[in-house]
C-alpha cells in the first residue's frame, strides 16, 4: 500500500486528532487564506511560502484557469493539507483538481497536484497473476474504530481490493456512491455491492495509496490513488472494453465523507 509511504501514514496517524486546538485553527484559517490568495492570483501568496518550497505545481495550473474552492482539508496531523479546486466554466468543460501539500509553523513547505492518467497494458490470458482471492480471516479490528485512521483505509481498500464483499461494513448504512463506474450516484451498501458484483466477476483491482490526508473535524478525507485493473475475462468498462489478460492502470483522486469512522460518501472530483 504505498510502499514506505503507508508506513509513514500509518506512523502520522496514529498520533491523537488535533493535540492543539488553538494550532489547528489557526493552521486551518492560514490555509484558507493562502489558498484565497493564490486562486485570485494575488503575488502575497509568496508570503505563506517556506524558503525551500518544493512546489510541483505549474505555475500555468494557477494563471490559465480560473478556479473555485470545492473543498479544503487539514489533515488531523496539523500538517498535511489538500485542495479539490474546481475550474468555474460552465458543464461540460467544468474540471477539477486536487492539490496536496504541507504546511509547517504557518509556512507551506511542498505543493503537488494528484496525477490523472491512464495507461492500457495489453497482456496474455496465460500470463495473469494469481486472482487476489477472500481469506475467510476474521475482519481487522480497525472496522470498529470511531475515526478513520490511515490503517483503517488500508484495511477497508485491502478487502475491497479481494472482493471481500464485508469491505461495505467500512461504510455508513446510507453511504451515497457517486463515482465511477456508477453512472448515476448510488445509496447503501447493498447498492454498492450490486454494482460490483457483476463488474467483479472477471476483473481484479489493486489499489495504492499515494497521498492521503484524514481531515476528521471536517468529516472529509482526500485520496489520490493508483488503481490498477486486471481483466480474468471479457470487461466492459464505461471507458472501453477489457480483454482476458488486459490491464488498465488509472491514477487519479477521490473525496469521501467520513461520519463516526466511517465512509458516508465516496464521489470523484467535481460531484
Amino acid at each position: 500500500m504505498g510502499m514506505g509511504l503507508a508506513g509513514a501514514l500509518a506512523a502520522a496517524h496514529a498520533q491523537p486528532i488535533a493535540p492543539d486546538a488553538t494550532l489547528q485553527a489557526r493552521t486551518r484559517r492560514q490555509l484558507q487564506d493562502y489558498l484565497k490568495l493564490r486562486i485570485q492570483g494575488n503575488p502575497n501568496f509568496v508570503r505563506y511560502h517556506a524558503h525551500d518550497i518544493v512546489d510541483e505545481t505549474a505555475e500555468q495550473l494557477w494563471a490559465d484557469t480560473r478556479w473555485q474552492l470545492r473543498s479544503q482539508l487539514l489533515d488531523d496531523d496539523g500538517r498535511h493539507w489538500a485542495a479539490e479546486l474546481q475550474s468555474v466554466e460552465p458543464a461540460p468543460v467544468r474540471s477539477a483538481i486536487m492539490v496536496f501539500g504541507r504546511m509547517q509553523e504557518g509556512r507551506i513547505d511542498s505543493i503537488v497536484r494528484a496525477p490523472e492518467a491512464a495507461r492500457f497494458i495489453p497482456g496474455r490470458q496465460e500470463t495473469l497473476p494469481r486472482r487476489p482471492r477472500p481469506t475467510g480471516a476474521p475482519l481487522p479490528a480497525t472496522v470498529s474504530l470511531d475515526r478513520m485512521t490511515a490503517e483503517k483505509f488500508r484495511d477497508y481498500l485491502d478487502l475491497f481490493g479481494r472482493f471481500d464483499e464485508r469491505f461495505v461494513r467500512y461504510y455508513t448504512p446510507d453511504v451515497i456512491f457517486a463515482a465511477m463506474p456508477a453512472r448515476m450516484p448510488i445509496r447503501g451498501r447493498r447498492g454498492i455491492l450490486g454494482l460490483y458484483r457483476g463488474l467483479r466477476k472477471e476483473l481484479a483491482e489493486h489499489l495504492t495509496v499515494r497521498r492521503l490526508v484524514i481531515d476528521s473535524e471536517s468529516g472529509l478525507m482526500a485520496a489520490a490513488l493508483t488503481n490498477r485493473l486486471t481483466a480474468y475475462g471479457e470487461v466492459k468498462l464505461p471507458s472501453r472494453v477489457l480483454a482476458a489478460g488486459d490491464q488498465l492502470e488509472l491514477s487519479g483522486a477521490l473525496v469521501y465523507g467520513l461520519r463516526h469512522g466511517r465512509i458516508s460518501l465516496i464521489r470523484d472530483l467535481g460531484q
